[in-house]
């Protein structure tokens, strides 16, 4: 089975990057030009159980018939969206109102190897295989993922070394993986095809220049941007470039002085910030004599920000050092260094700490927002708790609702799909809707922002190939969110 998608993917890619050798140039242009009706046409005759929208994983959730299979069927899930759990970034909705995003597929889908983006189909399917959204096949054997360990798709027994270095992977994860890079295959040459069904005949080889060179100047724009969640299936093989990793956490520290000064220097900054705690529902609850103490609290956030961003930056720096001086001797498919993982894995347990702090106290930010009020309810003696969350709310407010799902969460701390799709589906909410941007303070935006950042950073790490062993426990020095820890780091 395994060979087969292999074999079928390279044939299929091949014959995708014949066809674009020769009319690259005649397809972008076509593209390009069509409508977005006429594009979502060719979408679902390439691919005729494309699901329509994007965020498939938050609307099935919530769709009444799924849930009915889910709730009734789920040990034998036999599941209508599957190529959508398992492409969930080729869906009607975003390949036909951006048309650069599948000439960005075409281009570094054909312009690589199918195995240089294994790591990566093997890593999208996460969410699909843990919830059980959909079928799956058993073997006793793992499977290789990488060249420099084998033959990437045959069968070994398993290896707890290899299996945590991400050398081979059990076999239900990897048939789905190898499904994906099948599946995405058939999808570009189809409608590679269909958009040249006029018959290239009609047109003279033009070449693809002009679609490498509108490839290129996208990929050369995101670079150096946000290259979240829903922007890397349109990106080159991912690279754990961890060197990227020190102006992040610097900037990071900046903005939060920067701020702080901005609070010292401008009395019209500063009556903002205390002006946005007033309508908050911890302000209102609060005593008279609380209120007093509660005004100058987004004063003590920012300093805290500053010096937990100072303690992260103090301590992240030798790790990227060491990992930064001993890269060359890392090889995939053999363990890393003892420096080297020991540095990696203290990096991930401090971004993992750091991005708890902002998950801890996202609660209390979004409590203070007028329009999410409602969402709480007062328990006496053990003050704010969020109500229970209903389907209504997922419908109505998809804001809230993501934000929710971030707070119920704060002990599921490990990188994951989860965290991303919902910190990124908060993203393209706020970037995309004045009317929800408005809905949030500076201050909750910021720190949604913050948390992107963060979340990128850990991904970067977890994403390491080999992976690293990792500390394996919290280090009691090592709790970032203790304010007693983040001064005597300072001093």
């Amino acid at each position: 089975m395994l060979e087969n998608y292999i074999s079928e993917t390279a044939k299929n890619l091949g014959e995708t990057r014949d066809l674009l050798k020769q009319y690259g140039d005649t397809l972008a242009e076509r593209w390009s030009k069509y409508h977005p009706r006429k594009r979502a046409d060719i979408l679902r005759k390439a691919i005729p159980d494309i699901y329509s929208s994007k965020w498939l994983e938050a609307y099935c959730l919530f769709d009444e018939e799924s849930d009915r299979v889910a709730a009734v069927h789920r040990p034998h899930l036999r599941y209508k969206w599957r190529k959508g759990w398992l492409l969930p970034y080729i869906n009607v909705e975003t390949m036909s109102q951006d048309e650069k995003k599948l000439l960005l597929l075409l281009f570094v889908r054909t312009n690589n190897e199918p195995q240089e983006f294994l790591a990566y189909d093997f890593e999208r399917t996460k969410m699909a295989f843990k919830d059980h959204h959909v079928t799956i096949m058993y073997n006793h054997h793992c499977v290789l993922m990488c060249e420099e360990a084998g033959r990437v798709g045959e069968l070994t027994p398993w290896n707890g070394d290899r299996v945590h270095r991400g050398d081979i992977v059990g076999f239900p994860r990897a048939q789905l993986a190898f499904e994906v890079a099948c599946g995405l295959s058939v999808f570009l040459r189809g409608v590679a095809k269909i958009v040249l069904a006029k018959g290239p005949g009609d047109d003279e080889p033009r070449g693809c220049v002009n679609l490498d060179a509108i490839a290129a100047k996208s990929l050369a724009g995101t670079s150096g941007g946000r290259p979240f969640f829903n922007e890397r299936p349109f990106s080159e093989p991912q690279q754990s470039d961890i060197s990227l990793l020190k102006p992040l956490l610097q900037s990071m520290r900046q903005s939060a002085c920067d701020e702080l000064w901005l609070m010292q220097t401008d009395p019209l900054y500063f009556h903002d910030k205390l002006a946005n705690f007033e309508p908050s529902l911890y302000y209102r609850k609060s005593s008279e004599e609380g209120k007093i103490e509660d005004l100058p609290r987004s004063v003590f956030d920012i300093v805290g920000r500053i010096e937990l961003a100072l303690v992260v930056e103090r301590r992240s720096t030798p790790c990227l050092d060491t990992i930064e001086k001993l890269s060359g001797s890392v090889k995939r498919g053999q363990p890393l260094p003892q420096m080297y993982d020991e540095a990696l894995g203290r990096l991930q347990s401090t971004l993992k700490e750091y991005y708890s702090s902002y998950l801890c106290s996202l609660q209390d930010l979004t409590i203070q927002m007028p329009d999410f009020q409602d969402y709480f309810h007062w328990v006496a003696d053990n003050g704010f708790r969020l109500k229970p969350l209903t389907d209504d709310v997922f419908r109505k407010d998809r804001l809230f609702w993501n934000t929710h799902k971030l707070i119920t969460s704060a002990n599921e701390l490990n990188p994951s799909q989860d965290q991303s799709f919902h910190l990124q589906y908060i993203d393209d909410l706020l970037l995309s809707s004045p009317k929800e941007s408005n809905r949030i303070d500076q201050g909750l935006y910021d720190h949604f922002s913050h948390m992107l950042a963060i979340d990128e950073a850990r991904n970067v790490v977890a994403s390491h190939l080999p992976h690293g062993s990792g500390l394996g426990r919290d280090l009691e020095n090592d709790r970032l969110n203790v304010p007693g820890d983040m001064i005597d780091s300072l001093t």
